[in-house]
């Protein structure tokens, strides 16, 4: 069989085969030229999220492991211009605050996310997984002949979350399982989850499909029932496929209340959405099935919401990729009469502007910000700026507005925004919308050292 490992050195890693993932892990064993993600997970608390339902995201976009995904980014001819369409939509993920879980999902046997997608989700203190599927027989029977071999891919599974700093694996198994390899298929989840809580934190999670039944039969159920209960027995939390009514999240909440009260909760179990809308409500109406799931209290699991990217708008039409307002941050928090400021803190390689929006029952109103930049340079220290905005905007756009001009140095800059809310108590904060300033007059990258220090497309925010 073919050795397979796809690594271009570039923050992107997967296998195809057991082979290459043994090689890789002996390499890891004798060397430590590996390359190891420093991404460590900021303000995250699995506490507070096992008291609610969660939600995972799971990327499918364009097959995985796109060109913008790598350290290095795209490259300038990449990108969108006049008279070019870019032919790959770039799938952008801003709605960190939302989500629990990111799941980053492609067809390798082995499948880790990239480097790119750990550093956003940990410094947005969400939890990352890989992806573990097998879609064939005789590669399943491979893995799972052998005691030996299958503990070889527990620890090279563990290893990889270790090394890359990543927290877990869906568990994909896509084919007819032999009965003889059954129960070594449920030792193999045990054994990887307890492994991943002892050496890389005990926050780690293995989540298993929908898919395989407990007499080893290729059977999507899209519930949780006596036919498929084994396999959340021995795992964190369970997937679910797409194609689910309500009877199936009744049964699946009398199976749960049966079976695993006391040492499971009811948010471990993920009900899928299929944005695509495969055998499901998807598309622009995935809310539909997200508000029943939250009905009856389980957590959501989205699969592929790259949807967007792939369907709308078509090819023959040219791709941006910002329009001119992002809404960055959609929320319903009251603003109580002690909440005197609203403090977010945010990093961009591109200059923005933040527009608050606020309501009462009555009223909309587009707030004034103010934004304080920390522009770090290597010779001259840090300088410090202030930058205040036109205090009135449009609902629908900012056209015609004053805007202050910003320096058009692209430097890494640490920012963070207050905003004055004294006189809005019983008011809602409902959204915070970016605006993106002067996206056609991106700088020229000349070189790769150039482009790692101007890197255009990296944005993220948090509340403090």
């Amino acid at each position: 069989m073919k050795t397979t490992c796809n690594s271009k050195n570039d923050g992107i890693l997967s296998f195809d085969t057991p082979e290459s993932l043994f090689l890789w892990n002996e390499l890891v064993n004798i060397t430590s030229s590996c390359h190891q993600s420093t991404y460590k997970l900021n303000n995250f608390n699995w506490n507070k999220a096992a008291k609610r339902p969660r939600t995972l995201v799971c990327h499918d976009h364009c097959g995985g492991y796109l060109e913008y995904e790598s350290l290095q980014g795209i490259t300038c001819s990449s990108l969108p211009n006049e008279g070019k369409e870019h032919q790959i939509p770039i799938y952008s993920f801003f709605h960190w605050w939302y989500i629990d879980v990111f799941v980053y999902f492609s067809h390798h046997f082995v499948t880790v996310p990239p480097d790119v997608w750990i550093l956003a989700a940990h410094q947005h203190g969400v939890l990352i997984l890989g992806t573990f599927i097998i879609e064939s027989v005789a590669l399943f029977n491979q893995c799972f002949s052998d005691d030996s071999i299958t503990d070889k891919i527990v620890s090279s599974l563990v290893v990889l979350c270790k090394n890359m700093n990543f927290d877990g694996w869906l568990i994909n198994i896509e084919n007819p399982v032999d009965s003889v390899y059954l129960d070594r298929l449920e030792w193999f989840l045990k054994k990887l989850r307890r492994d991943l809580r002892d050496y890389v934190h005990n926050c780690t999670q293995v989540i298993w499909y929908d898919s395989v039944v407990n007499s080893g039969k290729l059977r999507w159920q899209n519930e949780l029932n006596k036919d498929n209960m084994r396999w959340f027995s021995a795992v964190d939390g369970f997937y679910t496929n797409y194609g689910w009514t309500e009877c199936h999240l009744e049964r699946t909440l009398e199976t749960f209340y049966k079976n695993f009260s006391e040492d499971k909760s009811l948010f471990d179990i993920y009900i899928g959405i299929d944005v695509f809308g495969r055998d499901c409500t998807g598309g622009w109406e995935c809310f539909k099935p997200l508000e029943i799931i939250r009905r009856y209290n389980f957590s959501a699991a989205i699969f592929a919401p790259g949807w967007i990217c792939e369907t709308c708008p078509k090819m023959d039409q040219k791709i941006s990729l910002f329009d001119n307002s992002e809404s960055l941050f959609l929320c319903n928090i009251l603003i109580e009469q002690t909440d005197r400021y609203l403090k977010l803190s945010y990093k961009s390689s591109f200059p923005v502007e933040f527009v608050i929006e606020v309501s009462n029952s009555l009223n909309v109103e587009h707030l004034l910000v103010k934004t304080k930049e920390k522009f770090v340079e290597q010779t001259e220290g840090v300088q410090e700026k202030m930058i205040k905005f036109s205090s009135h905007f449009n609902n629908k756009n900012t056209e015609g507005e004053e805007q202050k001009q910003i320096d058009e140095e692209y430097f890494a800059i640490e920012n963070h925004l207050e905003l004055n809310l004294q006189q809005k108590s019983g008011w809602y904060i409902k959204k915070i919308i970016l605006w993106v300033k002067n996206r056609s007059n991106f700088p020229k990258i000349e070189n790769h050292n150039d482009f790692q220090e101007k890197r255009l497309f990296y944005f993220e925010m948090n509340l403090i």
